[in-house]
């Protein structure tokens, strides 16, 4: 985990007790996106981008600082070929 906030950079190692970030459990958020299949032979390539933008709050409130706000945002980007089965 690397953050920084103010002129102020640290990292560490999210696994380890030291770091101790209480989070909550559940997230949500929105997912949208688009793609293309490109026939190709019996079937086709396709190729997907998506964002997946996160509505929660994922780290607990810290009552010293009620105003920070910890949110996922992630790129996905997926390329593979499908096989077309039946008629």
């Amino acid at each position: 985990m690397k953050e920084e906030a103010q002129g102020i950079s640290a990292e560490a190692d999210c696994d380890s007790e030291e770091v101790g970030a209480p989070t909550n459990s559940t997230d949500y958020g929105i997912l949208f996106g688009g793609g293309i299949d490109i026939p190709a032979g019996p079937g086709a390539i396709t190729f997907d981008v998506l964002y997946n933008l996160g509505l929660g709050d994922i780290a607990k409130e810290d009552p010293t600082d009620p105003k920070v706000k910890v949110t996922n945002r992630n790129i996905q980007v997926l390329a593979g070929y499908g096989f077309r089965f039946g008629s």
